[in-house]
């Protein structure tokens, strides 16, 4: 499981509710069962044996114009592969088959997070149906995975009425019909994501700036909560006596249960974050936050109902990494 805290969701958290009861959900938002070319996929990964970091700009452009056609938005990643957005349905049957790029040995695959969206049901009358009989029901919905949420009591995993579904679509449906129940969908909302070597959240260790890494248990530089021999226990984001992978730490919790609230590093309004209704931690679009570090202390709707809210901990973090 993808997360970094190595713990598991919280229902509440899953749910879009209050943190709470200890749950099972053994699938991450990047699930290998739903990375498969569809007519719905929008953004490819194109790879290659080599780098673009050492071809010029200009010729892969032509190379894209030439083999694939004219596409919506190219984007070099960090590991130098290229992120495409594609106009149409038939640049994916394209791209599906795509081997070489000029002289270039390439290869294709579906964005493993931008194409699918995840929600959640909550359907007693489905209880006794598999996983598998779900996605066989409802694939004609777009549904592509099923996980059921299990309760964790006395060591035991208990099935609950709740499911989590992912769709082959980055836009998730209010309801799907089960039969012919109508089951209202829930957004799925994941714990916040915390950093191994920083221990802030909102981030992964791959993709920390930091240059030190902190002990989770003392909020000490210099050595890893494992070899840490200090009896002095701190939170490095709240500063509380607990470490910084306590589910008891208030910052930890505010996080879980404000998903739609976002922090801009930089921002004028110091000390305090702004507070996008709809908009959940991973799951907005990038150039959101570009939008949301030119706010002035005066305030600029951006066609959204944007409020300044208070947060615990301390300095300003930016939650939520898309």
């Amino acid at each position: 499981m993808s997360r970094a805290s190595g713990c598991l969701p919280l229902l509440g958290s899953v749910v879009g509710g209050a943190v709470g009861t200890r749950i099972s959900l053994p699938f991450c938002m990047a699930s290998s069962s739903c990375t498969v070319f569809s007519a719905d996929a929008k953004f490819f990964i194109l790879s290659t044996p080599e780098t673009f970091h050492e071809v010029s700009p200009f010729l892969v452009q032509k190379l894209i114009l030439s083999n694939i056609g004219e596409v919506k938005n190219v984007k070099k990643l960090r590991s130098s592969d290229l992120l495409l957005e594609i106009s149409n349905p038939s640049q994916a049957v394209t791209l599906s088959k795509l081997t070489t790029l000029g002289s270039l040995k390439v290869n294709t695959s579906v964005h493993r997070n931008l194409n699918f969206s995840r929600g959640v049901i909550s359907e007693r009358g489905l209880k006794k149906h598999t996983e598998s009989e779900l996605v066989q029901e409802l694939s004609i919905q777009k549904v592509c995975a099923a996980r059921r949420i299990q309760i964790k009591s006395d060591g035991k995993l208990i099935p609950t009425q709740h499911i989590v579904l992912t769709f082959s679509t980055p836009e998730l449906p209010k309801s799907i019909k089960a039969g012919y129940l109508n089951c209202p969908i829930k957004p799925y909302i994941s714990n916040p994501v915390r950093c191994f070597k920083c221990q802030k959240f909102g981030h992964s260790q791959q993709a920390c700036r930091g240059a030190n890494a902190i002990c989770a248990k003392c909020s000490v530089s210099g050595h890893v909560s494992s070899d840490c021999i200090s009896d002095d226990i701190k939170c490095i984001n709240c500063g509380g006596a607990h470490p910084a992978f306590s589910r008891s730490c208030p910052r930890f919790s505010w996080t879980a249960n404000n998903p739609h609230v976002l922090a801009v590093r930089g921002d004028p309004l110091d000390g305090r974050y702004i507070s996008v209704p709809g908009v959940s931690i991973g799951r907005y679009p990038s150039h959101l936050v570009g939008l949301l570090k030119g706010i002035k202390r005066r305030g600029h709707s951006l066609g959204l109902a944007l409020r300044v809210v208070t947060v615990p901990g301390g300095d300003l973090e930016r939650i939520g990494s898309g």
